[in-house]
């Protein structure tokens, strides 16, 4: 009986942890997508930011710890700088977004813009799991490198494997930058393993481009040249039945009136 009840503690542990887990990867693909300059002008939102990366860890990774007085008072004194420059958030941002593409895109990145010069991170995206090795010594750029080494850990989880890139080529439901303008695929949580499209307008996207292609494919072949079938009409159903009726057959040529011997009569 105790060793049934420290399995199911396990195992509601594990899943406790599988949907924390999931939480945060999914808070920082909203950051991910997010526009700083916004974001530093909506206060609530900011706040709301603030709290995700208390909630979830991401003050404190490696070296790097974010707010070593209380919460409160770091905070309100964060939101002020970001607010008065937004670049603050765009660096963590970005870094955020270039590990989550290479979890996504099955490749390995070296992020170095947001820590000292002899500071990096290797993320191993190509790995299964993903492994994440960092230097990060004390910086005033802590937020950026906190949410990095955060950002390299909670993807080495299970559901980090979980994070795709939208499959729809036209996809544009991602951030936009320089390189794209309009959008670019989508970086999103896969909810099953066999889960490919971001949501379900690019899903039903896919599934009519297939349904046209296969269509059109059938077309092509039935048209074909050489295709007796394709360059013959139809006859109607009535006029098949009208053909396979036979015209009736002529009267011998012996049992016309004009053919039979006349009678002679007496004189």
């Amino acid at each position: 009986m105790q060793q049934q009840d420290s399995s199911r503690e396990f195992v509601a542990r594990a899943m406790a942890r599988a949907k924390f887990n999931r939480r945060a990867i999914q808070f920082l693909i909203d950051l991910s997508e997010a526009d700083e300059i916004a974001l530093a002008a909506d206060e609530a939102a900011l706040l709301n930011f603030m709290a995700g990366v208390y909630e979830f860890g991401f003050n404190r990774g490696g070296n790097t710890y974010i707010g070593q007085q209380s919460a409160t008072e770091y905070v309100r004194q964060l939101a002020a700088r970001i607010q008065a420059n937004p670049e603050i958030l765009g660096l963590a941002i970005n870094v955020v977004h270039a590990l989550l593409a290479a979890a996504a895109d099955d490749r390995d990145v070296t992020v170095n813009e947001p820590f000292a010069p002899d500071t990096k991170l290797i993320f191993l995206g190509s790995r299964r799991p993903h492994i994440t090795l960092v230097w990060a010594p004390t910086s005033d750029k802590e937020l950026a490198q906190a949410l990095a080494f955060g950002t390299g850990k909670v993807l080495q989880s299970e559901e980090g494997e979980m994070v795709r890139r939208c499959k729809w080529d036209n996809c544009r439901l991602g951030p936009r930058d320089k390189e794209h303008p309009e959008g670019q695929r989508r970086i999103f949580l896969a909810n099953s393993p066999r889960q490919e499209y971001c949501g379900r307008q690019c899903s039903t996207a896919a599934s009519f481009l297939r349904f046209k292609e296969k269509h059109e494919e059938a077309t092509a072949i039935h048209a074909a040249p050489g295709d007796q079938n394709a360059s013959t009409p139809k006859r109607s159903k009535r006029r098949r039945k009208l053909g396979a009726t036979a015209p009736p057959k002529a009267l011998p040529a012996e049992s016309t009136p004009e053919s039979r011997p006349r009678r002679r009569t007496a004189s």
